[in-house]
């Protein structure tokens, strides 16, 4: 087997010659006989395995032929590795592939080739006619060069893979003497298809005088793929009138659009989800792909297609204008968006200042958490110790010292019903036994009165939660609106619950005497013998 006076055997169940009758080769390569499909010889290449067939295969016409041995036989491929046949075979037996690759680098017209099982036929030589079917793969070249065939039949559910190279000669192709069925198989483009607008490629070459039956899957006449950054044009009659060809056309136009944002208004540090698409002006089989930038004039935030929104933070109060700009990927043009308005408001939740009674050293300040996205401190005060005039309190509670005055705020924007947690920090550490006291309905009582209000009150800091129309609300109604004067106070005298006892009456300075006597001379009389 590949060289002269090499042998080699194979099994025939043929009942003339007997089971197991020896075959003989000789001359350099193989000579096939024997009934069709039974005199076969089997390639079996294992995965990542390449056998390389360089002598010829032909039939054995002459001598050793007797009776139905004399008819050609011819050769399978199986196995997943790679069978190359390199020289000019001459047997016209048909060649059945129904696994990995075969690689028909020499010519051999007289075999049909059948593909099935995900097989996959290529090289640069000739063959008979091909049929594809099964899930198998044509792809001529090696990977580039043309592949010559009598003719060709492709089934649906099958592959034609094609490399796109810098020239013609660096690209692969079909030469097909005879017709062409492409059977809606499906076109896989490889190489870098960055080529100059106008630049084509013929895929399959038709010598014949027939039209190509068929369209790629997806692919109608003049439709388009995508390779790399370019975009290529398909044609069923292109070339001399009947050539499938590619060409690498101008990008396509598309439309850039602001389908949604929200939430809209937004409060200033908050983010806004800009959803945008991309389409083609024109039907294509493949989508645009890079980026999409939206942008408020100001900040902005990037979408890599193929996801469809980002999240932009505004940097600045106001009305705001949405755009989205595509940048363009070779294959599809770059367009903007109409612009999309957007409302951001500002709101404030923290303040700051000195206490009216100018205690301790440094700053009060408050902030305010909750309440919904639009919940803003629309008015805040400190004020003098009460009683006083508005704003001030018209009363004091009795018997309290409000060392650090009161602060006053108004919330405006919130949810209706929604709950503000409260935290304020005081120059100074607060004394021992102070408590907050709010001037205000309760819910005991409707109107207006000093009451004491559930905080935490640890060294300087004060926290406690309002709620609109609810606990700690100035107004009583769940409206959006929370006002609230305040604040923390101790009892007079000094720290903790102490208060001065006012003076007692003579009157009973003399009765307390006089029970002091009584129970001295008690004591007296038990104390005898």
């Amino acid at each position: 087997m590949g060289g002269p006076g090499g042998t080699f055997t194979t099994s025939n169940s043929d009942p003339i010659s007997g089971p197991g009758g020896a075959g003989s080769g000789f001359g350099a390569g193989f000579f096939l006989h024997g009934p069709v499909g039974a005199g076969a010889i089997t390639f079996a290449p294992g995965p990542g395995e390449v056998q390389v067939v360089g002598d010829v295969i032909a039939d054995q016409a002459g001598s050793g032929g007797i009776g139905d041995d004399a008819r050609a036989s011819g050769i399978t491929k199986s196995g997943m590795g790679t069978l190359t046949l390199t020289a000019d075979n001459t047997y016209t037996g048909a060649t059945d592939v129904d696994g990995g690759t075969l690689m028909v680098m020499g010519a051999q017209p007289a075999s049909s080739v059948h593909l099935t099982g995900g097989a996959t036929l290529g090289g640069t030589g000739r063959t008979g006619a091909v049929t594809v079917g099964g899930g198998a793969t044509l792809a001529p070249g090696a990977p580039e060069g043309t592949l010559r065939v009598a003719a060709v039949a492709l089934a649906a559910g099958t592959t034609f893979a094609a490399t796109l190279g810098a020239t013609p000669a660096a690209s692969s192709k079909l030469a097909a003497s005879g017709t062409v069925a492409l059977g809606s198989a499906a076109l896989q483009l490889m190489g870098s298809g960055g080529l100059p607008v106008g630049s084509e490629r013929t895929l399959i070459e038709q010598g014949g005088a027939d039209a190509v039956t068929g369209t790629f899957a997806g692919l109608p006449e003049g439709a388009s793929i995508a390779l790399g950054n370019r975009r290529w044009r398909v044609s069923y009659a292109g070339g001399d009138g009947n050539d499938v060809t590619l060409t690498a056309v101008e990008a396509a136009g598309t439309s850039t659009a602001i389908v949604s944002h929200a939430p809209d208004p937004v409060a200033l540090g908050a983010s806004v989800t800009v959803g945008v698409s991309v389409s083609p002006m024109q039907a294509d089989v493949d989508t645009p792909s890079g980026t999409v930038t939206v942008s408020d004039g100001e900040a902005s935030c990037a979408i890599a297609l193929p996801a469809t929104s980002c999240a932009l933070t505004p940097a600045s109060a106001g009305g705001r204008t949405l755009v989205a700009t595509y940048s363009g990927d070779g294959r599809f043009a770059a367009s903007t968006s109409a612009g999309e308005p957007l409302e951001v408001i500002a709101v404030e939740r923290v303040f700051s200042g000195t206490t009216a009674t100018g205690t301790g050293t440094g700053v009060f300040t408050a902030s305010f958490t909750g309440g919904g996205m639009f919940c803003t401190l629309a008015s805040a005060a400190l004020l003098p110790a009460p009683p006083g005039a508005a704003p001030v309190p018209p009363t004091a509670p009795e018997q309290q010292v409000f060392a650090h005055g009161l602060f006053t705020f108004r919330l405006e924007g919130c949810d209706e019903g929604a709950s503000v947690d409260v935290t304020l920090h005081y120059p100074s550490v607060l004394a021992a036994g102070t408590r907050y006291w709010k001037y205000g309905p309760s819910d005991e009582d409707a109107a207006p009165h000093w009451h004491v209000y559930p905080a935490t009150i640890e060294g300087r800091t004060v926290t406690f939660t309002v709620r609109d129309g609810g606990a700690g609300d100035g107004d009583g109604i769940a409206d959006g609106t929370i006002t609230d004067p305040g604040g923390p106070a101790v009892p007079a005298g000094g720290t903790g619950s102490t208060v001065p006892v006012p003076a007692l009456e003579s009157w009973v300075l003399a009765l307390l005497a006089l029970m002091m006597a009584m129970l001295g001379l008690t004591s007296a009389r038990r104390g005898r013998p």
